[in-house]
């Protein structure tokens, strides 16, 4: 799992272009998601940079998880897992 310095929070408008690009950059589509910014968590390391971020679009009475992405340094460390059980827990 993610260290204790890790925090799962609301990404921030700020985040837009680094979710992006994280998200692009793991081969994933962005369509609509630039429009959904403030509802994607997000995983800070421990020097409040991204480390990951997951987004679930509402389809009510359902949700699509989707644009789950984890920087390429933090792979295998559970940051993954932490961001798919913390998006489908909101």
């Amino acid at each position: 799992m993610p260290s204790a310095s890790n925090t799962l929070v609301a990404a921030s408008p700020d985040d837009a272009d680094t979710i992006l690009r994280l998200v692009a950059g793991s081969g994933l589509p962005i369509d609509g998601l630039a429009e959904q910014v403030d509802r994607v968590l997000v995983l800070r390391d421990g020097g409040g940079g991204l480390a990951g971020c997951a987004l679930v679009e509402a389809y009510p009475p359902y949700g699509l998880l989707r644009s789950v992405a984890v920087d390429e340094r933090r792979r295998t460390a559970g940051a993954g897992t932490a961001l798919v059980v913390g998006a489908l827990s909101r």
